[in-house]
């Protein structure tokens, strides 16, 4: 009899062992390309993904997102960063939203946010804001990654240009850093599968072990 536990037990350790994730791999990719400009001479650029706040912004608020972001320069083009929940505090955060169900608009960030023109000097360099399911490929059915689970994201860039000069604003003598930048986002994960009920598992055991003793 205990042989018989014991052989129920395996077969349900091996059953649940095959339940929970599928293989991670690539769930979807963001193409970014977008320009403005910064105040002041800036030789780094914080770029990234956002949700903004929902609330109404103000003339002179400088924009709020719950975001992961990545501070580069010129030296970065070419290279590929990730950002994992060990490494960013705000992961889990920006990934419940990324997984559900719901098409929210979902942000490409530019600019340092201290050095953002205030809204009645600005004309460019605007985030791109546009719904999860414009604006992700790979998303498949759905409007966003519900049903996966998401391991990190990753970001290449593949050009990342600035250039200070000086204007004037209001007869004041100021200078601005534009920016262009060509990135490419990469969501990896895997697709979550059922776990199986505890009754299924011990009924594919004891099917493995009828089948045993019928085979005896």
């Amino acid at each position: 009899m205990e042989k018989k536990m014991v052989f129920v037990l395996v077969v349900a350790v091996m059953v649940l062992s095959c339940a929970g994730y599928s293989n991670a791999t690539v769930l979807g990719t963001i193409e970014a390309e977008n320009s403005g400009f910064v105040r002041g001479f800036v030789d780094n650029l914080d770029v990234g993904l956002g949700y903004p706040y929902s609330h109404v912004m103000q003339a002179d608020e400088t924009p709020q997102y719950d975001k992961i972001s990545w501070n580069v320069t010129g030296a970065d083009v070419g290279s590929t960063f990730e950002i994992t929940a060990e490494t960013s505090p705000y992961f889990y955060n920006f990934v419940d939203k990324l997984t559900n169900g719901i098409d929210e608009v979902l942000s490409t960030i530019p600019g340092s946010s201290p050095f953002l023109i205030k809204s009645d000097v600005r004309q460019e360099g605007l985030p791109l804001s546009v719904l999860e399911s414009e604006l992700i490929d790979g998303i498949g059915e759905g409007v966003d990654f519900e049903g996966y689970t998401i391991d990190s994201i990753a970001m290449t860039i593949n050009s990342l240009n600035l250039n200070t000069t000086m204007v004037i604003v209001r007869e004041t003598e100021i200078s601005l850093t534009n920016y262009s930048y060509d990135i490419t986002y990469t969501i990896n994960g895997a697709e979550m599968i059922a776990n199986p009920e505890p009754a299924t598992v011990m009924l594919l055991g004891l099917g493995c072990l009828v089948f045993r003793r019928r085979k005896t």
